[in-house]
């Protein structure tokens, strides 16, 4: 960088980044291969002996790179009136795991399949279920969660967190119960709400309802015959019916079609119907018990953006209606709303990825004869689903979990054979499941053992973990087990390309791989790019494919457009033929106030001699004073001298303002994007990460070679989860060039910045 050039601007502010909202970028494309996973015991296998059943494992990665854990453990399942859920935890940066502890316990009641989540607002959640009367038909599904700062180890919670709130779900699925309802002029008139489903008894109106909308059940033991028109259960059996066609249209399951399909109608739905319906309760007739109460969980919540707002998912399951829904809430568990019924082949225990389109597919565990799992998809938020499919390239004999990559392939382990459980496998798929390769996790000889019902997720660092449980010694050993794969086998380094407006970008016909031992170039075809992206001055990408291995992958251009007609600073500093030998001249300490800031006495001495940082007196510097975002590009934009006609500004930048034309001339050239596109909040601090964004933007606007970084460059910093994804591309690569280094063990990317940090970055871009 041309020192003179910078030398020239005096300021009396301190850096700190605007809080300028930049468009999302894809990271550095990692592509999966699954090596042999490393086997860690949370715990050491310990005996059953009737008191330590240990079963149903979930795990979540805490923003700050923590591990946590649960499952629960007891006397048993339905019966274990001693069952808790159970914990332990994996700090950042350490090995072993914590000794386990208490997470969550209703007293008396069997605490049973613990779901952890962790939201977009690192919000933690745990949904569960206590067994009221030792049945699952009585399960009662309930949560609890912990605000960011009440559960983490480095916060001091070295066992369960400190749970904000405690929730039970009220699940309450189809319409109002109001008992008999009356037939007049084309429509039904309900009663007030009570304690049966809808129906109607007279058999006159059964072709003016449509037999789609009515199901025809017998009271037990009374015999009565009724007419259901409950949504619930109107949608629960067209589910089956539907489906079970389907599958004897397509004869999925070959020979034994037939045998499937007669199970369904004869024995499946009825039940599903008794009781669905209240027909068939032993408890009292007619009334719908089942359909409010005896929902379980079993896989995680996952988040989607539908309708203008983020969606909270939760699946839910029955093991008495052999049926699944989907717990919906559009307030972040305010409410919660219900899907109508999955169902068609004993669907149960959903795990559900979002593809490309948007449409959700959930896969379940069922009764399909051969093994194979089902799935079905939502393309309206998890709301309403469509037929169940079989999918014959997975097999499964008890639950399992799914994850969708960082790259974009779906994970989902599960056990495999058939004849036990001793057999526990993942399957991968890089084209949203049309085809899967799969390859084991753990398999032991004795059929006896159980190795199963995994959880996965995929960490911020690209590793994936599998936790399982473990039954060894005829079930006599059990603990809780996980499998750690290294996903990032290669990287594809993103390429830099800058042109100025109207001259179309210039490409490299190679891109760098890194691979773990080592990195070559491979060719790379890029997308066509449209002459009107590169007419005006900004920033856009361009997708690439490279061929490794046999495996597409994509590849990614970041296109810098300069303003024609605009000065840039060189790249290089110009040569000269007989330069003189330079020579440092004595900085004089004058500021008295630095005090614990010494580390940056250097840069603010040598800063403040140059003219580029004032004091505020003659000896103080006020070091730990924060700096706006309007200082802050003000600051940028005579740095650099960019410069730029503009015609409008920010909605909140008056002309008036000090820096209205740095501001308009940031916005030209795409340097700066405002909070909403129209306003630039210009008197707020900034953040350390948008600092690094914003420096990162000029000085590739500016022409610099800025070489990209990676995860490895800033993963040893221990609050690197808690860099934003539209700032991680620059921290990587201000890392790397040494611009940023943090304190040596935190980069602080969401603490407002400081006159003493100001100082020593400018310092470092000063001697680039």
């Amino acid at each position: 960088m041309n020192i003179n050039k910078i030398v020239s601007v005096a300021l009396s502010l301190v850096v700190a980044c605007s809080l300028l909202v930049f468009p999302a970028v894809p990271k550095a494309n990692a592509a999966s291969k699954l090596n042999e996973p490393k086997l860690i015991d949370v715990f050491d296998l310990m005996c059953d002996c009737g008191e330590n059943h240990i079963h149903g494992s979930t795990i979540v990665e805490l923003g700050n790179g923590e591990l946590l854990v649960a499952w629960f453990q007891g006397s048993g399942e339905k019966d274990g009136d001693s069952t808790k859920i159970m914990g332990a935890r994996l700090p950042q940066g350490e090995s072993k795991w914590t000794e386990p502890f208490v997470m969550v316990d209703v007293p008396g009641f069997p605490d049973i399949n613990p779901s952890l989540y962790m939201d977009k607002n690192e919000r933690l959640w745990l949904f569960w279920y206590p067994i009221l009367a030792n049945r699952f038909e009585t399960s009662q599904p309930k949560y609890v969660y912990a605000e960011k700062g009440n559960y983490e180890y480095a916060s001091g919670f070295k066992e369960a967190p400190k749970w904000d709130w405690q929730e039970i779900m009220y699940v309450n699925p189809g319409d109002d119960f109001t008992g008999k309802s009356t037939w007049s002029n084309g429509s039904f008139t309900h009663g007030i709400k009570g304690s049966e489903m809808r129906y109607f008894s007279d058999a006159s109106l059964i072709s003016q309802v449509g037999e789609d909308n009515y199901v025809e059940v017998i009271g037990k033991p009374s015999g009565e015959k009724r007419y259901i028109i409950d949504s619930f259960a109107v949608k629960l059996r067209n589910a089956i019916k539907e489906s079970t066609d389907s599958i004897q249209a397509s004869r999925a399951y070959g020979d034994k079609t037939d045998d499937f399909v007669a199970r369904m109608q004869t024995q499946e739905l009825p039940q599903a119907l008794d009781r669905a319906t209240g027909a068939g309760n032993n408890l009292r007739e007619w009334n719908p018990i089942y359909n409010v109460i005896g929902w379980q969980t079993k896989n995680k919540a996952m988040e989607i953006e539908y309708g203008g707002k983020t969606r909270l998912l939760l699946p839910l399951y029955s093991d008495s209606l052999r049926a699944s829904i989907m717990a919906y809430s559009d307030d972040n568990g305010t409410t919660w709303n219900y899907s109508d019924p999955i169902a068609g082949a004993g669907n149960i225990q959903a795990a559900t990825v979002q593809k490309k389109d948007g449409t959700l597919r959930s896969y379940f565990r069922n009764i399909s004869p051969n093994g194979e799992m089902v799935f079905n998809e939502s393309a309206d938020g998890g709301v309403t689903w469509g037929v169940t499919q079989v999918e014959p390239n997975l097999k499964h004999n008890a639950g399992f979990d799914i994850v969708k990559l960082q790259t974009g392939e779906w994970v989902l382990p599960h056990t495999d054979s058939l004849d036990g459980r001793n057999s526990l496998s993942i399957s991968i798929s890089d084209d949203e499941g049309a085809t899967w390769t799969t390859r084991p996790i753990q398999v032991t000889e004795d059929k006896e053992d159980k190795i199963h019902y995994p959880a996965v997720i995929q960490a911020k660092d690209g590793t994936i973990y599998v936790s399982y449980s473990q039954a060894i010694n005829e079930g006599d050993m059990k603990n809780i087990r996980i499998a750690k794969f290294i996903d990032f086998v290669y990287e594809i380094e993103e390429v830099n390309v800058v042109t100025t407006q109207g001259y179309e970008p210039k490409l490299p016909a190679k891109v760098k791989v890194t691979f773990q031992e080592g990195t070559n170039e491979y060719p790379v075809v890029w997308e066509a790019i449209d002459p009107g992206q590169y007419k005006a001055a900004g920033t856009f990408k361009v997708k690439g494919t490279v061929n490794v291995d046999g495996k597409s992958l994509n590849a990614y251009a970041q296109i810098t457009v300069r303003a024609a007609g605009v000065v840039y600073p060189p790249t290089e500093p110009p040569k000269t033929t007989d330069p003189e030998p330079e020579t440092e001249t004595p900085i004089e300490k004058k500021f008295t106030d630095l005090g614990k800031h010494e580390w940056a006495r250097d840069a603010i001495e040598a800063l403040t001699a140059q003219g580029v940082i004032l004091g505020t007196s003659e000896t103080k510097f006020s070091p730990e004073k924060s700096i706006t975002r309007a200082d802050f590009l003000l600051l940028l934009v005579r740095a650099f001298e960019f410069k730029a006609e503009f015609h409008s500004n920010f909605e909140d930048v008056a002309k008036t303002d000090y820096y209205y034309e740095a501001l308009g001339v940031a916005r030209e050239l795409g340097l700066a994007k405002g909070t909403d596109g129209a306003r630039f909040n210009p008197k707020a601090n900034i953040t350390r990460q948008d600092i690094m964004v914003l420096v990162h933007r000029a000085l590739l606007l500016a022409g610099e070679q800025i070489e990209s970084g990676t995860y490895k460059d800033i993963s040893h910093f221990s609050d690197v989860s808690m860099i934003a994804e539209y700032a991680r591309e620059s921290a990587t690569a201000l890392v790397k060039e040494g611009i940023i280094v943090g304190d040596g063990k935190a980069l602080k990317p969401l603490k407002s910045a400081t006159r003493a940090e100001t100082a020593v970055i400018i310092y470092r871009l000063l001697k680039l």
